[in-house]
């Protein structure tokens, strides 16, 4: 790279806690920590993106990536990490992302994984799948499951990755590591090849075929433990791309297979820690027991969650319960709970339940695409809909939403917005449900302060005036739209909207509001 090389830019990502950093034409290094960060101070071109791909892979990798356009391998740098390097074709150019490979397996106790997932680890055969989307942390979950059978049995464990990410020390087991390019030419051939080799336990890094995945349903039947990792965003998902991988004609035989060798499917995503350290991980769990097998074998997959809700004894957990469960010990803000839960009533009607600290802290860019099924209420402002709403200040409608602007002679604390369409006829009136949401973006001020006042009044039908939060909550002023959710208390829902208000600190001069909405 010009003036800074790869190690530098790499060493600075990792200073600032970045998981991955970007290589690209036209941008500078860009280290991604939740948020993205420069990390030297001038654009890459293609030719410097190749080189440092020539420099960093290996004569296969670079042909390979000739042919296909796209390429997964690691790379150390010593004194400083091992990395993932994917490397893509993007608009005609060579692009890079480095994820950073911690130097040792992290131990199950330090990643917050479930305890539940201990009791795979005790297994002498059958199939266990972890499944997620790409960095949600599958290839941690793994390998930390890995260092523990490796800690506590005495056995040959085999790997089959593609690349190669955490090196495992063998404790009281022996564990082989292959990598596909350099120790085998493919997933299917080492699976099939590794009967040879007696195992004990196998890690595959990923289902990519039917055949792979016959080959491991065959490993799983005659008495080998094997572990993989799925690209899907659910336990259900999971199985459904089992049985897709496959024509239809021999799929009845698939799903006898996967019932019988199937002991877990594991589903995970990382979620950005409400305290801003880190990472915190969330899983749903399924454990195969009679009741599953049944579905399986009969293709009642809509059916599972069902058995998961009705089965936390034996360690399962749907990820809509495990998202509360988060929330409520507030390790993530309610934002997140809302943006990976299925958004069913009674995930939002159970999320209303909890009261949120006057402090909570709303995402800045993030925008929740309620599904519409949930909104009872949703204001309208465009045109003519304006005479309908009354405030403290000029309303207009722009483009980009509700703006309010001050006059400059507000006597009181607070601006408000007021929406007056159900009292004047033009709308139902509707229950308070589970939760209050809109965005905004402060424009302008008249002071600066760190924070700024808001709150939500609601006037019901008998005229009772119900405040939330009743301590306000705040706005941040950055000139960036943020999201703000507001669970209703338990105690008013069901009661009935007559109109309702925002209420905000008058130091604020403009401001647009958009998606307020009632669910």
């Amino acid at each position: 790279m010009r003036r800074v090389n790869l190690r530098q830019a790499l060493e600075k990502g990792i200073e600032q806690g970045a998981k991955s950093v970007f290589v690209f034409p036209g941008f500078p290094p860009i280290g991604n920590s939740g948020k993205l960060s420069k990390l030297a101070e001038y654009e890459l071109v293609e030719k410097d993106v190749e080189e440092i791909f020539k420099s960093t892979a290996s004569s296969w990798h670079i042909e390979r990536f000739k042919k296909e356009k796209e390429i997964d391998y690691s790379y150390g740098i010593e004194k400083v990490g091992r990395f993932r390097v994917c490397v893509f074709s993007n608009m005609g150019q060579t692009a890079m992302v480095m994820r950073l490979i911690p130097p040792e397996v992290p131990p199950f106790e330090a990643l917050n994984l479930p305890d539940a997932l201990k009791e795979f680890t005790k297994l002498r055969d059958g199939l266990i799948l972890v499944t997620g989307p790409t960095g949600s942390g599958k290839s941690t979950t793994l390998a930390a499951l890995i260092d523990m059978i490796g800690n506590d049995r005495s056995c040959h464990i085999i790997t089959i990755e593609d690349p190669i990410e955490y090196l495992f020390k063998s404790h009281r087991s022996i564990v082989s590591q292959r990598e596909v390019g350099r120790d085998t030419l493919s997933f299917n051939e080492a699976i099939k090849r590794s009967l040879r080799e007696d195992p004990d336990v196998m890690l595959v890094g990923e289902v990519r075929d039917a055949d792979s995945l016959q080959a491991m349903l065959e490993m799983a039947e005659t008495g080998h433990l094997v572990l993989c990792s799925m690209h899907t965003s659910s336990v259900v998902q999971a199985l459904e791309r089992l049985y897709d991988l496959f024509p239809g004609d021999h799929r009845d035989q698939v799903k006898t297979q996967v019932s019988q060798v199937l002991k877990g499917v594991i589903g995970q995503r990382l979620l950005a820690r409400r305290d801003g350290k880190g990472l915190v991980p969330v899983c749903e769990i399924m454990k195969v027991n009679s009741a599953i097998q049944n579905l399986i074998r009969e293709d009642k997959l809509h059916e599972v969650y069902a058995i998961i809700e009705s089965s936390s004894a034996q360690g399962m957990i749907t990820m809509d319960k495990a998202l509360l469960e988060l929330y409520r010990k507030e390790l993530i803000d309610i934002q997140q709970a809302i943006l990976y839960s299925s958004q069913h009533k009674k995930f939002l009607g159970a999320l209303g339940e909890e009261l949120p600290p006057a402090k909570e802290v709303f995402t800045s860019g993030d925008f929740i695409d309620l599904q519409q099924e949930n909104v009872v209420y949703r204001s309208q402002y465009a045109g003519s809909d304006l005479r309908f709403f009354d405030a403290s200040g000029v309303l207009i409608d722009s483009p980009e939403g509700l703006l309010f602007r001050d006059r400059g002679n507000t006597q009181e604390r607070l601006h408000f917005i007021a929406d007056y369409t159900i009292l004047n006829g033009k709308k139902q009136a509707f229950p308070l449900t589970s939760l209050f949401s809109l965005s905004y973006k402060i424009m302008g001020t008249t002071e600066h302060r760190p924070r700024y006042d808001f709150r939500l009044r609601v006037v019901e039908t008998s005229k009772e005036i119900l405040e939330i939060p009743l301590k306000p909550l705040n706005l941040i002023a950055d000139g960036n739209w943020h999201t703000l959710i507001l669970p209703i208390p338990k105690m008013y829902q069901g009661k009935a909207v007559r109109y309702f208000m925002l209420l905000f600190d008058c130091g604020i001069k403009e401001v647009l509001f958009n998606n307020m909405r009632f669910a």
